[in-house]
């Protein structure tokens, strides 16, 4: 392992601990485990996906010398085939020793693909290895100890690169040099006991991977070590975990990693599921297939339809045949089973019907059924963690409180999501409905169900009952009732720092003191290490939900510096497990309006990262040579966009009832908010026509769309409208455009110039990335796209890790260190090969550098994210970026009385204006160049000045249009909702 070039003085730091540590790690001697008879449970996944084990045998090849210990080490190569287009969600390097001692030796360390690994020992401490005389009849007296090791290799796979450019995925699709401790000789069937003082029987490497056009599929690991041998002449494993097989026809597998299997010695091997159904039967089936005393061997599982673990476990037998037994040594059994999740929402139907499940550990799974969960009902289960000030056991601000940053001070505030604001997101899932086309199933309604603890009791006549029903369901219902929840836990944030940003509290990195928070114990132990050790630790977040639920953290800042002075965070509203999907997602509105954003921000960013780890990117789909389906599309509307996260959509007479509005006691605030429910026609920027926006029907887009024109219309400079200074991924920008907001659903101004069909030219950057070229004549290519057609509900299970472990790693299967201890936030680039101050070293990894995360979406080409990494464009949309093109009113509507119209409106949804202009224009005919309008009222902010207007200079008779625009942070934006009005005598 070698430090990046440029890297700081932390990555040398970290060399210096491996070091000590690995030079510790010799002389420790393991603790014993007290059931010597089986392997033991470790893992098991629920993946759209499947696991791949490959290996090789290195017994007795022990020759090249480690130029850092002296020992001599054996070298193979592990070949494996992995489709690099899927997704590897976890990669495990398994190797077995003989060893003369039962303390911790040399062994555990070694090298895969030339870097330094150390496993973890998971074989009980006095285990038995095959004697020294190989198999046959004698006595096991002469029995070397077994040892079985464990070792994350994910961050050391290879890094998919296109265009010179990594894309995140990591790859398994090749020949991996493999270097193990090795005393030389014994490479022969009988060894003599005085060459196996230390002998690498062989390795393996197992590769869980998603793809989410494979069905769902429970990967069930049981590992340790165990030995048949002349005194144990049977060894028998049975494995839970997969709870219950598919409907669709079982199909199941199971893998054997074993070491010792000889030709001249017999066994027989069964592999057993189904009661009734013919087992799996192999004769002499290890014989050193791989090399030397190695051998991964794949069988099928018998499994019916519907078969439950219960009386249908999988059981696997080897038996001696002779009395001359070939002594045999298990690492791991690996299963794979397509389980039955009947509505394709990444629940099993188990989990949702019945109560009193349990893992294999015997952990008790939690009681989604008594939550709300339907099989045939698709769910999503979200739990939330909420940062703020010192607050009250309830939750409720204490008087005192706040602290002071570079940016000022920060008033008391909590960020736990007030009912509003979870019911609103809750509301967007349940609209969900879908009868065409979906490739992932999704139909709705999606019922959403929040954890949030105690902090919001179910209303008078909101029951069980009220909630099952489509029907009668209600937002409320959305809030798992207090006695069944175990979220909502405070975290004060003012407890939480970062050497990178000493003067700011509250701070996130992704994903270490993330996963550091989620994963906090709250009692059993102080440490994550206490954790694994205690099996009554109380996690903030119990490992039991980790397939079931989403974790949430609605924190204060993400650890992104802000290039422009790295010594304060980017004001990133939030990030999330992305590409295809995942469980974890953090919502940071610290740096926005009133250190918590709006409620409006708060539920649009909610449902935006929500979004992210059902599949979805800012563009819709995933980007591809054809289609790099870029950000800010306006033929796209959805939250996803960010031409809609932040500012939703407007409000017309056409707005449909399925999008949802954010209602505060009763009273509606702001625009709407919606996933994307068409597939609007393509657009082509060097050929645009001022036409209706349509889908393939002709039908007409549901909401009014934005996009950018020059700032040199006459409409615009008419106004005074302020040029964007900002790309729409948040880049900085030449001041050449602005950003307008539509206001109908029909033909589309893109030079907004008030008047239809005078585009001089065809080409325009509508989408404001830099570009307007790409692979066609016609330019850079904007599809639509159907966000419930493409959503994929499957994906929970599938969370990402931190720097590059595997998925859901525990702490001492690093192998190295507590990484949450050496919480890196934002200063290092461990083997990134990149410079400083890039981030979490989960930047790097598939999780956060991604195209669904941190869709550049600014430059030609699948991979171009818009700029080097040296550009302050790392997170989802930041407050600067929200204020940076003038954001509008919203809401304006009029009352008409006798003599005089009333104007009302509501603020932008991100930033406070200082000043509001108030337009209007006269006659029947629209705006226009020949109807310009007219400002006639400048309304300068105060504290409580109310946003509404009085125009006592209408006349009766008269018909007049207006519209309103907001002065904020320098900018002036463009006009909000356009209304015609008259007064009736």
């Amino acid at each position: 392992m070698t430090c990046p070039p440029r890297s700081n003085s932390v990555c040398t730091r970290v060399l210096r601990v491996c070091a000590a540590i690995a030079f510790l790690f010799l002389g420790i001697p393991q603790v014993a485990h007290a059931d010597q008879g089986a392997l033991k449970f470790f893992k098991n996944y629920f993946v759209t996906g499947d696991v791949v084990v490959a290996g090789v045998g290195l017994r007795g090849q022990g020759g090249t010398l480690d130029p850092v210990t002296g020992q001599k080490m054996a070298t193979g190569s592990i070949s494996i085939s992995v489709d690099p287009s899927t997704d590897i969600l976890a990669a495990f390097l398994y190797w077995q020793t003989m060893e003369s001692t039962a303390t911790t030796s040399i062994s555990a360390r070694g090298y895969f693909n030339n870097e330094l690994i150390l496993g973890k020992q998971i074989a009980p401490v006095n285990a038995s290895a095959c004697w020294s005389s190989g198999g046959g009849g004698g006595t096991t007296q002469g029995a070397s100890f077994l040892k079985s090791y464990r070792a994350n290799v994910l961050h050391l796979l290879p890094q998919q690169v296109v265009d010179g450019k990594p894309t995140g995925r990591r790859l398994a699709n090749g020949s991996f040099p493999i270097k193990l401790a090795d005393s030389g000789n014994g490479g022969s069937q009988s060894p003599s006991s005085g060459n196996q003082a230390n002998l690498v029987q062989g390795a393996s490497l197992v590769v869980v991977y998603r793809d989410p056009d494979m069905p769902l599929r429970a990967i069930v690991i049981y590992d340790g070590g165990r030995t048949l041998n002349q005194d144990v002449p049977s060894f028998s494993q049975t494995m839970k975990g997969y709870f219950q097989a598919s409907a669709a026809g079982a199909r199941a597998t199971l893998t054997h990693i074993v070491a010792d299997g000889d030709t001249n010695f017999g066994e027989a091997l069964t592999v057993e599921g189904s009661s009734g159904e013919a087992p799996t039967v192999a004769t002499n089936p290890f014989g050193g297939a791989l090399g030397f005393s190695w051998d991964v061997k794949t069988y099928s599982v018998p499994l019916l339809a519907n078969a439950t673990e219960e009386l249908a476990p999988i059981k696997t037998t080897v038996q001696a045949t002779s009395s001359s037994v070939d002594c045999l040594s298990w690492t791991a059994l690996i299963a794979g089973v397509d389980v039955k999740d009947s509505d394709y929402d990444g629940l099993l139907d188990r989990w949702e019907s019945e109560t009193g499940l349990t893992d294999p550990d015997g952990l008790e799974l939690p009681d989604i059924k008594a939550m709300g969960a339907n099989p045939n009902v698709q769910d999503i289960f979200v739990e939330i963690g909420y940062m703020t000030t010192p607050t009250a056991p309830n939750g409720s601000l204490l008087s005192t409180g706040g602290y002071t940053t570079t940016l000022g001070a920060v008033p008391p505030h909590t960020h736990l999501p007030s009912r509003a604001v979870l019911e609103a997101a809750a509301q967007v899932f349940h609209n969900a409905k879908l009868a065409g086309p979906r490739r992932f199933n999704v139909s709705g309604p999606i019922n959403l169900h929040f954890d949030v603890g105690n902090r919001y009791p179910r209303p008078a006549g909101v029951t069980d009952a009220t909630c099952a029903s489509a029907s009668t369901w209600t937002p409320p219902c959305a809030i798992i009732p207090g006695s069944l929840a175990k979220g909502g836990e405070a975290i004060d944030e003012t407890a939480i720092t970062s050497p990178s940003f000493p003067t700011f509290k509250g701070l996130v990195s992704w994903k270490t003191k993330f996963n550091a928070l989620r994963d906090q114990p709250l009692s059993g132990g102080s440490t994550e290490k206490d954790c694994e050790a205690n099996p009554n630790c109380v996690r903030r977040f119990d490992e039991n939900r980790m397939g079931i639920f989403k974790y949430a953290l609605i924190g204060h800042v993400l650890g992104v510096p802000s290039l422009s002075n790295p010594q304060i965070p980017r004001s990133t509203s939030g990030v999330a497990d992305g590409g295809d999907g995942g469980g974890d997602l953090a919502v940071t509105l610290g740096l926005w309006d009133g250190a918590t954003g709006t409620e409006f921000a708060q539920v649009s960013t909610l449902v935006h990262e929500l979004g992210h780890t059902l599949g979805l990117r800012h563009g819709g789909a995933a980007a591809t040579a054809a289609n790099p389906s870029p950000n800010c599309k306006p033929n796209y509307q959805s939250v996803m966009n960010y031409f809609f996260q932040v500012r939703g959509f407007l409000i017309t007479p056409a707005t449909p009832t399925t999008a949802v509005r954010l209602t505060v006691n009763g009273v509606p605030q702001g625009p709407v908010l919606d996933f994307s429910r068409q597939v609007l026609n393509p657009l082509f920027e060097k050929n645009l026509t001022e036409t209706a926006i349509t889908d393939a029907a002709s039908n007409p887009m549901l909401h009014p769309t934005r996009w950018y024109a020059p700032a040199t219309n006459f409409f615009a400079e008419h106004i005074g409208m302020s040029p964007a200074t900002r790309y729409c991924d948040g880049t900085p920008a030449p001041e050449t455009m602005v950003r307008i907001d539509g206001t109908t659903t029909g033909a589309i101004d893109w030079n907004f110039s008030g008047t239809f069909g005078d585009l001089t030219t065809k080409t325009q950057d509508v989408n404001f990335n830099g570009t307007n070229s790409g692979t066609t004549a016609d330019g850079e290519l904007l599809t639509g796209f159907n966000d419930f057609a493409g959503m994929d509900l499957r994906q929970t299970a599938s969370r990402r890790n931190m720097n590059g472990l595997s998925l859901e790693l525990e702490f001492e299967d690093t192998g190295v260190f507590d990484w949450g201890v050496f919480d890196w936030g934002t200063t290092a680039a461990f083997g990134a090969g990149t410079a400083d101050n890039v981030g979490d070293w989960g930047v790097f990894d598939w999780g956060v550098f991604d195209w669904g995360v941190f869709d550049w979406g600014t430059a030609e080409g699948v991979l171009d994210w818009g700029g080097p990494l040296t550009d302050d464009t790392r997170g989802d949309i930041d407050f600067l970026n929200a204020k940076s093109h003038g954001n509008v009113p919203t809401d304006l509507f009029a009352t008409p009385t006798k003599n005089s119209i009333i104007l009302e409106w509501k603020p932008p949804t991100a930033g406070t204006p200082s000043t509001y202009k108030v337009w209007r224009a006269a006659g029947e005919a629209a705006m226009s160049p020949a109807n310009l309008p007219l400002e006639i009222a400048t309304i300068q902010m105060g504290t409580n000045t109310p946003l509404t207007y009085t125009d006592t200079t209408a006349k009766p008779n008269s018909v007049y249009w207006y519209f309103v625009t907001a002065f904020v942070d320098g900018k002036q934006s463009g006009p909000s909702n356009i209304i015609q009005v008259s007064i009736k005598p």
